[in-house]
């Protein structure tokens, strides 16, 4: 072998082994690029979103399996194939692009299409994102947040974009809205009595009712605008577009309240269900939502207080009456917490020996928005909004409360009854109330007594039976209110264990002068007796007509010839200290202007509005406290006539009183009549400049005998209050007037030592039971009002001029015990001295050597009673 040969051998197999180095180097590389792309694709196959790679044509050249299973979800895409329509249209755009397209029936995708360059070997990217499941979900959500989900219905979200639109559509076509609101009446007793099962039950048949009913209307109209929706618990809204008149929307709501009255199974009970409906109608009633939901809602309003069952088409007429009832509403939820309620005690009198035989506490609410609200006003609200079962549970906790309060402070305690709604009986537990109020306050339970009407024991229900002999069997009492008012079932009588029979005042009209009227009254005597029932006569007015009930064997009578209803304090008087005698009662005496104002109504429902003094006991006499001599007043009433009633509490005082109208009357009456004023109570929404001018007037004719000027109305403002101070005012009441209070400006206004001694001792109206220990022998008396030196107390034990006595009272957190000396006596039968403190009979008490401590509390309760009765 030749050397050149040798070499051609040796290059030939350098050759090849560098041939197969680069081989096997070339498939090292492609294994590892296999190996990244695999890696690659799995990266990208793991995400949620969809990406295509495509060429500068549009040519598919690598897609992940979630674009795979977007866009080719039956075969397997190949390099090449193209892209679905409208994917493929989508490529001839050049531009970057973002689009929401649905693929297939069901799915929904967003994707980005990047933008395409212009060289040949450029890339396109597609991103793809199923937003198919949160599309639903979010379908889902928006579902729940507008549709009820216990009926199906729309909800109350629902509801006022449905309005809205539908206000919309009537501004541009005309067409008329009526909104009907609809209230299932008494919903709750279905709840409290079946369950709440019972009451989602009804609430689905009523939703279904009310759709069939709007359904029908819809096809007889030809048209499909209208919406059912549920706002909250048992309320319905229906919003109906169309041509709707009158007597459409009467047959609409005829039917809906007819088809929703049909009785409802449920687990083989019966429930029979009503509504009220309210309907308002747009342009006719509102230009917007809030006032058209307003007017609708104030005609419901109107419709429940009719009776229920009825539906009531808006008028402007409602507006007022409704904003009052919802004000109403809301204030009486707090009014317990605020102090505002409160009981007055009417005493009821036995006829035999004219003593006190016990008391019924009566509901009054000072409220300090509305002023004084009347028991006819809030009471079937409370009913009716579920308020009255805490109301009726206060009342009870409150008597028996006082109760002991008064047994306390040493009187010989007599039976209160309370009143219990017909709701709050069959909603409450009764016997356990009743129970726990007379443990916690350690009351005897024949001290007790309530009051039931005669429409709840007409419904016979054995659950009542039941509940009014289990109290009874503990001791406490039972009896049956305003007998003759309803459809008195005599045989019902014997049923329940009553004690006594209250007979209505219905009974009283005309007795005096007709037999038959003093016949029925006798008869009904006769029969309570016969079945071992006492008899109480409801308001009893006139002498003669206690003189007839006396004849024909009456128990007890109650009413304005003894006393209206009274506070606490007030009421005290009517009550014996424990060993004393108890106290006879004297008929109230009237004035002529007083017998008129009872003669224009029930004297019964002037009981149910404000209080009057009453009489008061005194040995074997009887006296009228607080009646100064003739204390002449000059009323000035508003166009609100709130005064009224504070003047015939101010003749039942003794006063003097001329009512006016208004300033213009007034300014006559001064002028022509010419007469001498001590007193001049105002409103605060008079003229005060041409009052300060009326008291001018009277104070030229009498200049050593200035008249006084009252304000009695609500809290003013600054303003108010400069107007007030300008105007020369004495004296400011805010709120309601205590008894206390009027006796206290009577006499003030009749006292003749000018306003030096009032800069030197301020003396303020209170009124506070108070002991008075004097020879070791401890008395009651009642605080009528006080100063930083002294004060006056009303007594009717004897007391000698110079006598040392201790006196002690309580006043809110303050509790007083201080000595003092009488400085003079009054005597309620004689001329009272020429002070302004003398309320009937009594002592004035000038205090000894006070402590600091003690000096530092009376100026504190004067200042606090005081800064309320100046302006």
């Amino acid at each position: 072998m030749s050397s050149v040969e040798a070499v051609l051998i040796v290059l030939s197999v350098g050759a090849l082994c560098f041939a197969l180095a680069s081989i096997v180097r070339e498939r090292r590389v492609r294994r590892g690029f296999e190996a990244t792309r695999r890696a690659e694709r799995s990266v990208l196959d793991m995400g949620g979103d969809g990406l295509v790679v495509m060429d500068a044509a549009g040519t598919l050249l690598e897609a992940n399996e979630a674009a795979r299973s977007m866009l080719w979800p039956e075969a397997e895409p190949k390099a090449g194939d193209p892209l679905p329509e409208p994917l493929g249209t989508l490529l001839d755009d050049p531009a970057a692009q973002r689009h929401r397209i649905r693929i297939g029936s069901n799915r929904r995708v967003h994707l980005a299409l990047s933008q395409k360059e212009d060289a040949p070997q450029s890339r396109r990217a597609l991103l793809l994102r199923d937003v198919t499941r949160q599309q639903r979900h979010r379908k889902h959500l928006l579902r729940l947040a507008h549709v009820d989900s216990l009926t199906g219905l729309g909800n109350r979200r629902r509801f006022i974009d449905h309005l809205e639109m539908a206000i919309e559509r009537s501004c541009d076509d005309g067409s008329r809205i009526a909104l009907f609101y609809i209230d299932i009446d008494r919903f709750k007793e279905v709840n409290d009595t079946l369950g709440h099962a019972a009451g989602d039950q009804l609430l689905k048949s009523v939703a279904r009712r009310v759709e069939d009913v709007m359904e029908r209307w819809q096809a007889e109209a030809e048209t499909n605008s209208s919406l059912v929706t549920r706002l909250s618990g048992d309320e319905f809204a229906i919003v109906a577009l169309g041509d709707l008149g009158a007597t459409e929307i009467e047959g609409l709501a005829t039917s809906i309240l007819e088809h929703i009255a049909e009785p409802i199974k449920f687990d083989e009970r019966s429930i029979n269900p009503s509504g009220s409906a309210g309907v308002s109608t747009f342009p006719d009633h509102a230009s917007d939502v809030e006032d058209l939901v307003k007017a609708a809602d104030s005609a419901l309003y109107a419709a429940k207080e009719q009776g229920r069952g009825r539906f009531v088409l808006f008028d402007e007429s409602l507006t007022a009456q409704a904003e009052q009832t919802r004000k109403i509403e809301r204030l009486l939820q707090g009014a317990i917490e605020r102090g505002e309620l409160q009981l007055h005690y009417q005493p009821k009198v036995e006829l035999e020996g004219d003593t006190t035989a016990g008391f019924e506490a009566l509901l009054r609410w000072y409220s300090h928005d509305l002023g004084f609200v009347s028991p006819k006003d809030f009471i079937p609200i409370a009913e009716e909004r579920g308020l009255i079962c805490e109301i009726g549970r206060w009342c009870i906790e409150e008597a028996c409360r006082q109760i002991r309060v008064w047994r306390d402070a040493g009187f010989e305690t007599v039976p209160v009854s309370v009143n219990v709604s017909s709701v709050q009986f069959a909603e409450s537990d009764l016997q356990r109330e009743v129970t726990d109020a007379l443990v916690r306050y350690e009351v005897e339970p024949e001290m007790f007594e309530i009051e039931l009407t005669e429409s709840l024991i007409l419904d016979d229900n054995d659950t009542t039976a039941l509940t009014l002999r289990d109290l009874r069997a503990i001791g406490v009492r039972i009896a049956l209110d305003d007998f003759g008012t309803g459809y008195s079932a005599l045989t019902y009588l014997n049923r329940f264990p009553l004690d006594v029979v209250k007979m209505d005042r219905g009974f009283l009209r005309g007795i005096e002068n007709d037999q038959a009227v003093e016949g029925v009254a006798s008869a009904v005597v006769s029969m309570s007796h016969s079945l071992g029932f006492e008899v109480v006569a409801e308001g009893v007015d006139a002498d003669q007509q206690s003189k007839i009930l006396a004849k024909m064997g009456c128990d007890q009578i109650q009413g304005f010839l003894y006393s209206p209803a009274v506070p606490a304090a007030e009421a005290a008087r009517f009550l014996a200290t424990v060993g004393s005698p108890r106290p006879k009662m004297a008929t109230s005496s009237s004035t002529p202007e007083l017998d008129q104002a009872l003669a224009g109504g029930d004297a019964g429902g002037l009981d149910r509005t404000h209080d009057a003094l009453p009489a008061v006991h005194g040995g074997d006499s009887v006296q009228r406290l607080g009646r100064p001599p003739e204390t002449r007043v000059l009323v000035i009433d508003g166009p609100e006539a709130s005064l009224g009633m504070v003047s015939v509490r101010m003749m039942r005082l003794g006063a003097d009183v001329h009512l006016v109208q208004d300033v213009d009357e007034a300014c006559l009456f001064v002028t022509q009549e010419e007469p001498i004023v001590d007193l001049v109570v105002v409103t605060p929404t008079v003229d005060l400049t041409r009052v300060a001018q009326i008291r001018e007037t009277l104070d030229k004719r009498m200049p050593d005998d200035p008249s006084r000027v009252l304000v009695i109305g609500d809290e003013p403002d600054a303003e108010g209050r400069e107007a007030l101070r300008k105007a020369r005012v004495d004296w400011l009441i805010t709120g309601h007037a205590e008894d206390s209070e009027l006796r206290f400006f009577l006499g003030a206004a009749r006292y003749r030592g000018g306003a030096g001694y009032m800069q030197r001792s301020v003396r303020v109206p209170i009124e506070s039971t108070a002991w008075i220990r004097a020879g070791g022998v401890r008395r009651v008396g009642t605080l009528a009002n006080l100063s930083r030196r002294g004060a006056f107390v009303e007594t009717e034990d004897e007391y000698e001029i110079g006598q040392s006595i201790r006196l002690e009272f309580k006043w809110g957190a303050h509790r007083i015990q201080i000595f003092g000396s009488v400085t003079y006596c009054t005597d309620a039968d004689e001329d009272a001295l020429e002070t302004e403190d003398e309320s009937g009979k009594g002592i004035g008490v000038l205090f000894l050597e006070p402590t600091r401590e003690t000096e530092d509390e009376l100026g504190e309760i004067v200042e606090q009673i005081w800064n309320r009765l100046r302006p």
